[in-house]
């Protein structure tokens, strides 16, 4: 893991929590569950960003147009003889 140093300011409550968890050996450290928090913090808003990006998409006459015709010369590609190569 490429780490930089950091300072932040927690909530008490969930530092407390994460201190827990270590004690209880669900982690190995605090920066382990902050870092795994971010993690999964910045997995789910690429996610909703995704959907959102392809909402817009669907939306877009043209770009819906350029991607069938693509696709349609992808379909057509197994019914080619392109002899040697």
């Amino acid at each position: 893991m490429n780490a930089v140093k950091s300072t932040v300011n927690l909530n008490k409550y969930y530092k407390e929590k994460l201190e827990e968890l270590v004690r209880l050996n669900l982690l190995s450290s605090v920066t382990e569950g902050i870092n795994l928090a971010i993690e999964n913090f910045v997995k789910e808003k690429n996610r909703e960003l995704y959907a959102k990006q392809m909402e817009e998409a669907a939306n877009d006459r043209e770009f819906m147009e350029r991607t069938l015709t693509a696709q349609k010369d992808f379909d057509k590609i197994d019914d080619e003889d392109f002899g040697e190569w």
